[in-house]
């Protein structure tokens, strides 16, 4: 309930201890040591820090902050960035990028020491894919692309105005599935349990239909991300949810 204090920390590290991993989605979180001070702290120690930066790659003044920081390895999820789900990057220190190269399947064949093995091995489609997907997310001009989720959750929203079974807003779906006020990028909808289906109700029609629909499903409540859609799919998208929640209100 205190949270973590840094003699917390300095009574959990022992002779045993390998590494320090980090969150850095908790940096600065109330309860939580930042996560500079639990580095330092660590090397003085000669203990290395793993920094999970997993989906932290906007904005990219971030991403960069993170990758140049002090920590040994940093890693990040290329899907963040539209790349392959099975694909990522990590930053870091030689000794430990090596480290992470000699993890690799042929060493599980001809290495001194059994590895990973080949589960883990990434096809040459999974490595361009993450290359170019970083490579187009750093060329990217994100302020177009919010622009752009607004304007089609906007579309969207024209659809539902006048269904009384269901209170859209727009909203910010961020990277860790919470809703805040901007940038927009979604619509919250909110079902009247008074006049509507259970909201996982609606979901699973909406999943099962054609074209099918996948939303976040959240109580009784409906997410409708716009990142992912094209300007092309928010008349079926619009459509297929009007359908759905017209026929809750009736």
């Amino acid at each position: 309930q205190r949270g973590t204090t840094i003699e917390d920390l300095a009574s959990a590290i022992s002779s045993r201890t390998a590494a320090i991993f980090f969150p850095a989605h908790m940096d600065r979180a109330e309860g939580t040591l930042p996560m500079d001070r639990v580095i330092s702290f660590a090397h003085e120690r000669n203990v290395p820090v793993f920094v999970d930066a997993a989906y932290l790659v906007y904005p990219i003044d971030r991403m960069k902050h993170l990758a140049q920081s002090a920590a040994d390895l940093v890693c990040f999820s290329a899907k963040y960035m539209g790349g392959p789900n099975s694909g990522g990057l990590i930053c870091g220190r030689r000794v430990w990028i090596d480290a992470v190269a000699r993890t690799d399947f042929v060493a599980f064949e001809t290495g001194k020491h059994r590895v990973l093995g080949r589960p883990f091995k990434l096809d040459r489609h999974t490595v361009v894919g993450v290359v170019a997907a970083l490579e187009e997310w750093f060329e990217t001009n994100h302020k177009v692309r919010l622009e752009a989720c607004e304007r089609r959750a906007r579309r969207v929203l024209e659809y539902l105005t006048d269904v009384s079974a269901a209170a859209p807003t727009l909203m910010c779906f961020t990277m860790d599935e919470t809703l805040e006020p901007e940038p927009i990028n979604c619509l919250h909808i909110k079902l009247d349990p008074r006049v509507a289906r259970p909201a996982s109700e609606v979901e699973a029609a909406l999943r099962a239909g054609d074209p099918s629909v996948v939303l976040h499903l959240r109580g009784d409540s409906l997410i409708v991300d716009t990142e992912m859609v094209s300007d092309d799919e928010v008349e079926a998208l619009g459509t297929r949810l009007r359908s759905e929640l017209t026929r809750v209100d009736s």
